[in-house]
């Protein structure tokens, strides 16, 4: 802190091992919801994370190979780009109504694939008004 200014924090929770799901939560120490940012890396057969105090859920509806990834921005407007630069956009859907975000406190966070042993990353970054 200073000057009386809090500046954005970032905070990425990664889930990752040999299955196809993992259980964690992500904490938003700010005051307004983050708009989060999710990487998926295979291999993985339509991952989906979701935010358990939210209901809220991406998924990303097709299959990466071994070290193929897709980063989906769930800003307005949302944008997924595969390996970077390809734009999948059309290959995502979400659920749960509004906004995807991170809500002001803990968060738990579902990941879930229907085959693979890759990983999910969700970054966000906590803001004060």
């Amino acid at each position: 802190m200073t000057g009386g200014l809090r500046f954005p924090l970032r905070f990425p929770v990664q889930f990752t091992g040999s299955s196809v799901s993992g259980d964690g939560t992500v904490t938003n120490d700010g005051n307004e919801t983050a708009p989060a940012t999710v990487t998926f890396t295979g291999p993985l057969t339509t991952p989906r994370l979701t935010n358990l105090l939210t209901g809220q859920w991406v998924q990303y509806n097709d299959t990466l190979a071994v070290g193929e990834f897709v980063v989906i921005s769930l800003r307005n407007p949302m944008v997924a780009l595969l390996q970077g630069t390809a734009l999948r956009t059309g290959k995502v859907s979400t659920g749960g109504g509004g906004t995807w975000g991170i809500k002001p406190g803990d968060n738990p966070l579902s990941f879930r694939a229907a085959a693979g042993s890759g990983t999910a990353l969700t970054e966000f970054k906590a803001t004060f008004q």
